[in-house]
């Protein structure tokens, strides 16, 4: 039977009033008739107990026997739920220190031994340096639950701070520590649900540790019908004091809330006593103040955003913002518009917004001048807006392809407001919604472009594309004949799905590239009022390379050959209707080399060459008429796929000036814009594909200067991890074997890195398989 959630609010209400040691004895009694009910109530209480910290009271007057191969030394701390001994190893083996959580005897059934249970399942996923590690769980001899954990000799990280004066730097370089540890968490589907100071401890050393999961949830679990209120009240979010669902934006908000208490030393809520039903309405209504008067107060109040959608994607995407603070550079976040938080304030006070509303008829009389000059606003309006259309999107776009990468950083944040703005704007006619899905596109795919080599710019991308489809969704369903907005509908969805696939997401990327193709398919042959007459047939194109990406990505080789063969004599007959344009033939350039990648796997080597000739012919005629632009990278991709095409053709002498070439473009692209991350990833993936070849020709030296020009070049975890292999069984060859085993081993602690974010490609695992036993073979593989 479910529990009445008005009972249990009575009751606890009345639990408040009670001694805190005999609350759980009151549970008993008052709810001896319904166990459901009892066990709710005691997992309040001993939540309530807990959030007050484990040093209240002790629980136990003695010490308990050796568990398993630990002798308890001395109580830590206590609380309702149960106790926290420090422990010492007794066998002799080595010496340890460690930390005996103890759940009491009494409480070991219903949902609070469900609450422990799920904590040590938790844990058992979790291992990051800044979280503290389960090292062993289970029960006594006489049946107690108890858990091992990591020992931290540490303080709350507030009064770390406090007791160190410790500067705004020192403050957010350990935050950054716990950003990532939060992250790792949510990546393994863990949501934390009660981060605050005393849960973050900091070592002497400055090293942090996340501690006390016992109220956390996996996201993949039901949480509970009333898991919002397991929680701290100063450090929750809206969302849990509402008994919402709880994701990994409660998490964001909390940590907000400790950043805010960090640079302010206080908490953001005003309010006049410390009652929980106080403090619980200020979380849910009050704007905090900002805390600093800098730029931080920006990264602080979207952190603690009311709404989660509002918040920081990730708590990596906040880590990044901080970062760019304390690099002197741009932070992302921006303070909600003044209408947005207007509209806001009506919504949580809408009583005193309808007593407002009265007032101001007394003076609406002076609103009817207005009114009248609003059809030359309106024709302003219209002409300001084409001419920031133009000036963002196609100077965005000249900048993609002619560089300069800071410069589009600073051009996208001014996007960002406008797009805002462009949303928020009272003329709101067809053409405005079709704007702005544009421009929540065009923002999407300039976010991943920026993005391509890591960071937080491939989540901000998604937002875009997911905001875009929102926008596009809520308008479509009124306006089913709007068709510049079910174009850009489908656009965004294609790049939705081909962003997720490049990200590692491809259950997601199935379903989004499935609906991309039927809305692009839905579209084909229709003309587009101020769009080119080919410009359906041409996204049509567009959503079949993306569908023939998501093939390569399964291994579905025939059905890939297939795609890319339509994908090829669709765009032929785009050249002719298109009269050559330039979009349509930088299309056709990609398909052909898409096609010849798969006709050279599947060993069609003579029909590959001259798909990846075709490529090149057109590559190069780009590159003639804008050569330092995007274009110089496409013609190195063509260039290095005909120099590997050559090189299965065993022709290496014709392979090497393809390659050298391509190689010396992308040189080039990358001095000319150091922070381009895609003309790096391009120069270190060629890098490692040339040392390959010199290899194989057993052009040793060459090879390893290769290797060492893309370690030192730098990249994501799986691009290093590369290398290293690359130079593993390099040095394998050569010798020494320990040489061999040291670079093995660094390959495969980076190729674990890589896979803690995203799974790892097929090829990569078969190279870790291989560097595994290069280690188990001491450095030396056997010779067929």
């Amino acid at each position: 039977m479910a529990v009445s959630r008005e009972r249990l609010k009575e009751l606890w209400s009345e639990c408040q009033t009670r001694d805190p040691a005999r609350r759980l004895q009151f549970a008993h009694e008052v709810c001896a008739g319904d166990p459901e009910l009892r066990d709710e109530l005691a997992s309040l209480i001993e939540a309530d107990t807990e959030a007050a910290g484990w040093l209240e009271s002790p629980a136990l007057a003695h010490l308990p026997g050796r568990i398993g191969v630990f002798q308890p030394v001395r109580e830590l701390g206590a609380g309702g739920m149960g106790v926290v001994y420090l422990a010492v190893r007794t066998d002799g083996e080595f010496e340890q220190r460690v930390a005996i959580k103890m759940l009491q005897r009494a409480l070991a059934t219903g949902a609070v031994l469900r609450r422990f249970q799920q904590e040590r399942r938790i844990l058992a996923r979790l291992e990051h340096p800044s979280i503290a590690r389960l090292i062993d769980g289970g029960e006594d001899a006489s049946g107690q639950p108890y858990l091992v954990m990591e020992y931290v000799d540490g303080e709350p990280i507030d009064l770390w701070c406090r007791n160190r004066a410790a500067r705004t730097p020192e403050k957010l370089r350990l935050m950054l520590q716990v950003c990532e540890a939060v992250h790792y968490a949510h990546q393994r589907l863990v949501v934390h649900r009660d981060l605050k100071p005393g849960n973050i401890l900091v070592t002497a050393g400055g090293q942090v540790k996340l501690l006390d999961f016992g109220v956390a949830s996996l996201l993949e679990e039901p949480s509970g019908p009333v898991t919002g209120m397991f929680v701290t009240p100063e450090y929750a979010s809206p969302e849990q004091i509402e008994g919402a669902a709880v994701t990994t934006a409660a998490d964001i908000y909390s940590l907000g809330v400790v950043l805010y208490r960090l640079l302010s030393g206080k908490l953001p809520y005003r309010t006049q006593t410390t009652g929980r039903m106080e403090l619980a309405r200020a979380v849910c209504e009050q704007t905090p103040e900002p805390p600093t008067g800098a730029d931080l107060d920006d990264i602080v109040l979207k952190a603690l955003e009311k709404e989660p959608a509002r918040r920081y994607e990730s708590a990596a995407a906040l880590a990044a913002d901080i970062s760019r603070f304390l690099e002197g550079k741009p932070v992302l976040a921006r303070r909600p518009t003044l209408g947005y938080r207007a509209r806001k304030f009506i919504l949580r006070h809408r009583y005193a917004a309808g007593a407002a509303a009265l007032a101001l008829l007394a003076v609406s009389g002076a609103m009817v001048v207005a009114l009248q000059q609003r059809a030359a606003a309106r024709e302003l309006f219209k002409s300001s807006r084409a001419l920031a259309n133009t000036m963002i999107w196609d100077v965005e776009k000249t900048l993609r392809e002619r560089g300069g990468t800071e410069a589009r950083k600073v051009l996208l944040e001014r996007a960002t407001a406008y797009l805002e703005a462009l949303q928020s704007s009272e003329y709101r006619d067809d053409s405005l919604i079709a704007d702005a899905l544009h421009g929540f596109r065009r923002m999407g795919e300039a976010f991943a472009a920026t993005g391509s080599s890591g960071g937080d710019d491939p989540g901000r991308a998604m937002a875009s594309y997911r905001q875009g489809l929102r926008l596009a969704a809520a308008h479509l369903a009124q306006n089913p004949g709007d068709l510049r907005a079910r174009r850009e509908q489908a656009l965004i969805t294609t790049s939705l799905g081909r962003l997720q696939l490049n990200r590692g997401m491809r259950g997601q990327a199935e379903q989004t590239l499935a609906e991309a193709h039927r809305l692009a398919l839905s579209l084909r042959g229709k003309t587009i009022e101020g769009e080119n007459p080919w410009a359906t047939e041409f996204d049509y194109a567009a959503a079949l390379v993306a569908l023939g990406d998501l093939a390569a990505d399964k291994g579905e080789w025939e059905k890939l050959e297939q795609i890319r063969r339509d994908t090829v004599s669709l765009a032929d007959k785009l050249k002719q209707t298109s009269g050559g344009d330039p979009a349509v033939m930088h299309l056709i350039g990609i398909a052909e080399k898409k096609l010849g990648a798969i006709l050279s796997y599947r060993n069609k080597t003579e029909e590959s060459a001259l798909h990846y000739a075709a490529a090149l012919a057109i590559d190069e005629e780009a590159y003639n008429r804008f050569p330092a632009g995007r274009e110089r990278i496409d013609l190195s991709f063509s260039l290095s796929e005909m120099g590997g095409v050559l090189w299965k053709m065993n022709r290496m002498d014709k392979a090497r000036p393809y390659f050298e070439r391509a190689l010396k473009l992308r040189h080039e692209a990358v001095n000319s814009d150091p922070a381009d991350s895609w003309a790096r990833w391009a120069l270190g993936s060629l890098l490692l594909r040339m040392s390959s070849f010199e290899g194989a020709q057993k052009n040793y030296k060459r090879s390893g200067e290769l290797l060492d020009e893309a370690e030192k070049l730098g990249g994501e975890p799986v691009f290093m991890a590369r290398v290293y292999g690359q130079k593993a069984f390099l040095a394998e060859r050569l010798g020494p074997p320990a040489k061999a085993v040291e670079e093995a081993r660094r390959a495969l602690k980076a190729f674990d890195e890589a896979a803690a974010k995203r799974a790892l490609p097929a090829v990569d695992m078969n190279t870790r398989n291989n560097l595994e036993k290069l280690v188990a073979s001491g450095g030396v593989l056997p010779r067929d």
